[in-house]
Formats: structure tokens, sequence, C-alpha cells
């Protein structure tokens, strides 16, 4: 049973069957009169209810149900648009944010600091073979020594006279060339060292420690070669790999912490730099 006038809620809007069997004179007199009453009083009421009749006039309507669903059906269509508009606000807010943070990252890369820098991303993570002892009487030399002297002088070019001279009698000799690999990436020719840290990586040698120095190293060389994509695949492979981490847990961890500033690097070489060249 609808409401009388007494019972009528201010707000007589929420009510749409009542106000359309109110507009299509289904409503008895007494509570017609009742809406009747409210309508001289709330301005916007009657501007809804006038708004109403306009559209029972256009469409031609036959009955109040029959416009009911006229106006369900337009407040669908409107309750869309709305979720679209509010996805599309909230895909705006992440792209401004996008951008913001893209300019920040911008700017720590144009004040080149180390954790972007590709120079001193290498010279952080530096680290220098340790000469293998054990083995050093084992070299084809007629005098170990001046090897050693010349590698603990940072005398790269000399040190890397002294490896080509031993691998051109041993090829086999693999600490000899992660050496010759550093002095490589110490001369600033990633290529070439990059070349001899994979003869070592894909010699099936059963010294892990050493397989391990020489990929570390070779993700240095893509550091300093800026290819930091390869870089992380390297760095991914040292930080998760279950026997790296077992025998060489020191290097897993360095390899963690260089990857994701990798990654950043990478990010702002592919989204800003690159794009902003384009």
């Amino acid at each position: 049973m609808n409401p009388g006038y007494e019972d009528y809620p201010p707000d007589a809007r929420g009510d749409m069957d009542h106000l359309l069997a109110y507009i299509y004179g289904d409503l008895p007199e007494t509570e017609a009169s009742a809406i009747s009453r409210e309508i001289d009083r709330n301005i916007g009421l009657r501007m809804m209810v006038s708004g109403m009749i306009h559209v029972k006039e256009i469409k031609g309507f036959a009955s109040w149900p029959e416009h009911r669903e006229w106006l369900d059906h337009r407040k669908n269509t409107i309750d869309g648009v709305l979720r679209q508009y509010r996805r599309s606000q909230r895909n705006q807010r992440l792209k401004m944010s996008m951008a913001f943070a893209s300019v920040v990252l911008f700017i720590v890369y144009l004040i080149n600091l180390p954790l972007f820098s590709s120079p001193k991303l290498y010279k952080k993570y530096q680290t220098k073979p340790e000469i293998a002892v054990t083995t050093v009487g084992q070299w084809p030399l007629q005098n170990p020594a001046t090897f050693t002297n010349y590698y603990t002088a940072n005398q790269y070019l000399q040190v890397l006279e002294e490896c080509n001279r031993m691998l051109r009698i041993d090829s086999t000799l693999l600490d000899v060339r992660l050496y010759a690999g550093f002095c490589y990436l110490e001369l600033n020719d990633p290529d070439k060292a990059m070349e001899q840290f994979s003869r070592i990586i894909v010699s099936g040698s059963d010294d892990e420690h050493l397989c391990s120095q020489a990929i570390w190293q070779s993700g240095l060389a893509y550091i300093k070669a800026q290819d930091f994509e390869r870089a992380i695949q390297v760095f991914d492979t040292l930080a998760t790999t279950p026997t790296i981490k077992r025998e060489d847990g020191r290097l897993a961890q360095k390899a963690r912490k260089i990857l994701w500033r990798a990654k950043v690097r990478n990010f702002v070489l592919q989204n800003i730099v690159h794009r902003g060249q384009a």
C-alpha cells in the first residue's frame, strides 16, 4: 500500500514508482493530492516531475512501468559511463605517477649518482681476481714472479702480454683467461673481456669458484658495455643458482645488490634516455 501524505518522505525523489504512478494518474485521489501539495512546496521535486512529464509526452509511454523501464535503462547506461570515467581517472593518475617517477629518475641520472652511472656501478662492484698461488709454479713462464709483480702493481698491459704468452703455450689455463679478461675490462675493452669469460664458463670446469668468478666478471663486462638486459640475466643467475648460493654465499648476496641497481639503470636507459632521444 502506498503511503499517504503524512508518511511521505521529505525526499520524494527516492520513491520513483510512487511519482510515476502519480504522473500516470494511477494513485488514489488523496495520495495524488498529497504529492501535488509536496510538489508545490519543493522546487527540486517540481523540476523533477516536470522533466518526467516532458519525457512521457515525447516518448509516448502508455504506462508508468514502461516509463520506469526506460529510466532504469538510462540509469544503467549512466552507471556504465561513470565506471568508465572512474577507470580512466585511475589510469590517468597511474600515468601521472609514472611520469613523476620518470622525472625523478631522470634528475638522479643527470646528477650521475653511482646507483645509475655505468662506470661508477662497475667500479663499485669491481673485484680483482686473486692469483691462484698454488698453480703459479705450473705456469709456462720462466719467471712467474714477473707476472705477479705486474698484476699486483696494476700494470694491466704487461699482465695481458704475459697472459697471452702463456695462453699461446697452453690454452687450457682457465685461471690465466680470468686474469686476461679482467685486464681487458680495466683497459676498457669489454667485448674481448667477455670472450675470455665465456670460454671459462663453457669449458665445463670442475672449479665452481673459478666459473662463478667468470660469470661475475662477465656481468660487470655487460655493465661496462651498457648492455643491462644481459647483465640482469647474469646477476639473476648468480643470485638464484642453488650451487652458487651454497658454495659462495657472499657472491650471491652481492649479486642481489647489484641486480636491482642494474634493473633501475636499465629502466632509466630504456624509458627515459632512449625515449627522450627518439
